[in-house]
């Protein structure tokens, strides 16, 4: 037995596991025929990206788009960098992401307070939802300008802000810069304090004008 069909018949019997599925004879066959000739290297790397990042049984085009790093796998990071989001802010904060796209879906999904309050079950079939509107995104070469970033509950429930709200920048892969300026606080670089905050509100003078004080 050669050690990508090893890897492969491990990664199934990993997946069957955790998603309660049977692994039929059929279904392995039609994946030792797809991935046996593949690296085993990176076979191994795009089920341990694939098992990290999603939360559902995998399809050979969600393998494939790991290991070609086409489209599918740019939305799979995206996900991860959501579900990342999630579990440190979680529904009070405000969220804007690096990634243009994951803002406006997210709001087309229900909002970030909706979102962080679904559960296991739902997130599922949101996640899929997720990664079909981002690929079509990405096929259609759509940009966005109308979401800058994701109001938390603490902002939604405080509509008369003395300052622009506090927003937590969410970057490519996941993380929360620490340098980052945050919004309502004080900063040695006023222009890029000014310009985040212009992100924050249709009327980002309002926050200007608190700053120049």
């Amino acid at each position: 037995m050669t050690d990508s069909r090893t890897t492969i018949l491990q990664a199934l019997a990993t997946f069957g596991e955790i998603h309660n599925r049977k692994i039929s004879e059929p279904l392995i066959q039609v994946w030792v025929n797809l991935f046996e000739s593949k690296d085993t290297v990176k076979l191994q790397r795009a089920f341990s990206e694939h098992l990290e990042r999603s939360s559902y049984f995998p399809k050979p085009a969600d393998i494939n788009a790991l290991l070609n790093g086409t489209f599918g796998s740019r939305s799979l990071a995206a996900w991860s960098s959501v579900i990342k989001a999630m579990e440190d802010h979680g529904s009070f904060a405000s969220i804007r992401f690096e990634d243009p796209h994951v803002c406006p879906i997210i709001k087309s999904l229900g909002g970030w307070p909706y979102l962080c309050a679904q559960t296991h079950a739902d997130m599922v079939w949101l996640e899929k939802s997720f990664h079909i509107i981002y690929q079509d995104a990405l096929t259609a070469g759509r940009t966005y300008s109308d979401t800058p970033y994701l109001a938390g509950t603490t902002e939604m429930g405080n509509t008369s802000f003395d300052e622009a709200p506090l927003i937590h920048l969410v970057t490519m892969d996941g993380s929360t810069p620490s340098s980052m300026p945050a919004l309502g606080q004080a900063s040695p670089d006023e222009d890029t304090t000014k310009a985040v905050r212009a992100l924050a509100t249709d009327k980002g003078t309002k926050g200007e004008d608190k700053g120049d004080q």
